[in-house]
């Protein structure tokens, strides 16, 4: 099969290659179906996640007229073999997730969700919740980049 991608890392030990997914699409927002990330081995595809892997409500996530975000930063190991990736928090509840993935397999080694911070608690407690129609965790970082490598994610 031949593909082509904007970003790959690739191990130094020229046999282990992370495939980033395109940018994805708005119009696959509710299926998910765009291709987050994928591992090789030897020029062979191992694993492969899709965004509605990784993100449980990607409707939620930052869009704008004919895309979404899904990738808040990532991290690539190069001496540990692993891939660790932060997801973008969303609108309705949507939490950051981080994944660390090995390398060499494309095994999922652990996945947290992030928690928020004592001041958001406080601030969700006096105001009763979120207001309907306002994301107050929007753009809270500002647009997302994709950090680690100092690529960005487009």
């Amino acid at each position: 099969m031949v593909w082509y991608a904007f970003d790959v890392d690739v191990s130094s030990d020229g046999k282990h290659l992370v495939r980033w997914g395109p940018w994805p699409r708005l119009d696959d927002v509710l299926a998910g179906q765009t291709l987050a990330l994928s591992f090789y081995e030897n020029g062979r595809e191992i694993k492969k996640y899709r965004v509605k892997d990784l993100i449980a409500r990607p409707k939620y996530l930052p869009s704008c007229m004919s895309h979404y975000q899904w990738l808040k930063e990532s991290t690539f190991d190069d001496k540990r073999n692993r891939l660790t990736v932060l997801t973008l928090k969303g609108y309705g509840g949507e939490k950051e997730r981080r994944y660390v993935f090995d390398v060499t397999s494309g095994s999922l080694v652990s996945a947290t969700l992030s928690r928020p911070s004592k001041t958001r608690r406080r601030q969700a407690t006096r105001s009763n919740g979120p207001v309907p129609g306002i994301a107050p965790d929007a753009n809270a970082d500002g647009f997302p980049f994709r950090t680690g490598t100092a690529r960005s994610r487009r």
